[in-house]
């Protein structure tokens, strides 16, 4: 059955590289017309390396991030990520692909209150929102010119996510945490760990 089987790499290809401009183009966007709106947060930007369910998925994740209002706990998150070598098991074989998304996501941070010195340089987030696929994953049967997708542009997916952070400094925090999305178009479930940082510009508040 593979040999009838041809995967459509979407890692070079110009359609993959118009999509990400375009993603990129839309971050710049939200991120100007969110900055009047919040200038007087502390606009975060962060880091992360994911390790997904899979052996061999990695990926990434680039955000910005701020509070709705000083002192809140509550705030918001966009981010683009990449994931590769996502697994799915089609007509006995296991087949492999890469993701690009945007995420849009609300925040809420929990800082506790402790005489511990190092209870008091962590902070507890939860993150839910919507993820948005970037990439158009398929593959063709060219024997029978049939087309199985596995995602498509535009897929509109759930996730959730809690990440512990640690204060390095009023401005850099360290964090580890894990990330589950309940279905991720035809690749079911998916779940990964990440480590990262998170560089805070701006006025600090609730610190």
């Amino acid at each position: 059955m593979t040999t009838y089987l041809k995967r459509i790499d979407t890692r070079m290809t110009l359609s993959t590289i118009k999509n990400l401009t375009a993603s990129l183009k839309a971050l710049c966007l939200f991120c100007a017309l969110s900055l009047p709106a919040f200038y007087s947060q502390a606009l975060e930007g962060n880091l992360q390396i994911h390790k997904g369910e899979e052996s061999g998925a990695i990926g990434y994740n680039l955000s910005l991030a701020d509070r709705f209002s000083p002192g809140s706990g509550f705030g918001w998150n966009v981010s683009y990520n990449h994931l590769s070598d996502l697994a799915v098991t089609w007509n006995n074989d296991d087949l492999f692909f890469d993701s690009n998304s945007v995420e849009l996501l609300a925040t809420y941070q929990h800082t506790p209150k402790s005489y511990n010195q190092f209870l008091n340089k962590l902070i507890f987030e939860f993150q839910a929102g919507a993820s948005v696929q970037l990439t158009e994953n398929k593959f063709v049967w060219e024997e029978l010119n049939e087309e199985k997708y596995f995602s498509e542009q535009g897929d509109v997916n759930g996730v959730l996510a809690f990440l512990t952070h640690y204060k390095v400094s009023r401005k850099m925090q360290m964090h580890v945490g894990v990330k589950y999305y309940p279905t991720f178009s035809e690749f079911d479930g998916q779940g990964t760990v990440f480590a990262g940082f998170t560089y805070r510009f701006g006025n600090q508040f609730g610190y």
